[in-house]
């Protein structure tokens, strides 16, 4: 079944909502099937991501509130074989990231000698330290001597540590937290 896995703020009046499979494009596109609480309403226009269309941008007039709790609820969409979706409410923030949300607390650059009790591998460990959830999709960072790295679409909630290696070594880093 199709349904939505999240509601991420792109601007103060835009709303990207992944779903879990491609949406039908007459349900997907109807204003009328998104409404936001608090006062925002239906958006005025939505539209597909031309690379991954189970994700929709909502674009609306009204503007979110900074560090305002708001719900929206979507209703009749389908997914590309007709297949109806549930009736579901999402909860989301609209919350600009500050200085100092988003700190390094361990940084492992040399591994000589050996570590006692982790992986001897290169890592860095981040925390959040806001009271909010935050997307680092599209975030860069830049290891000295290396190519600049693309966080992919992940969330850091709030006071959680997530952990930054290689690709080829988040196996050797699960058994110690989120890692990517």
């Amino acid at each position: 079944l199709i349904y939505p896995l999240s509601a991420d703020v792109v601007s103060n009046n835009q709303l990207i909502i992944h779903f879990s499979e491609i949406v039908e494009d007459t349900t997907g596109g109807e204003t009328e099937n998104y409404s936001v609480n608090a006062g925002i309403g239906n958006p005025l226009s939505v539209h597909f991501n031309s690379d991954d269309r189970s994700k929709i941008l909502l674009q609306f007039e009204n503007e979110f509130e900074l560090e305002q709790n708001y719900i929206i609820t979507i209703n009749n969409i389908q997914d590309i074989n007709n297949n109806p979706m549930v009736s579901a409410e999402i909860e989301f923030v609209y919350y600009i990231p500050q200085p100092f949300d988003i700190v390094f607390t361990e940084i492992m650059a040399d591994i000589n000698p050996e570590p006692a009790g982790i992986p001897a591998k290169k890592y860095i460990e981040i925390y959040n330290t806001s009271d909010f959830t935050i997307n680092l999709e599209d975030w860069k960072f830049l290891p000295e001597g290396q190519s600049e790295k693309t966080i992919p679409y992940l969330k850091i909630d709030p006071d959680s540590f997530i952990i930054l290696c290689e690709e080829d070594e988040e196996q050797n880093f699960l058994q110690y937290g989120k890692t990517v």
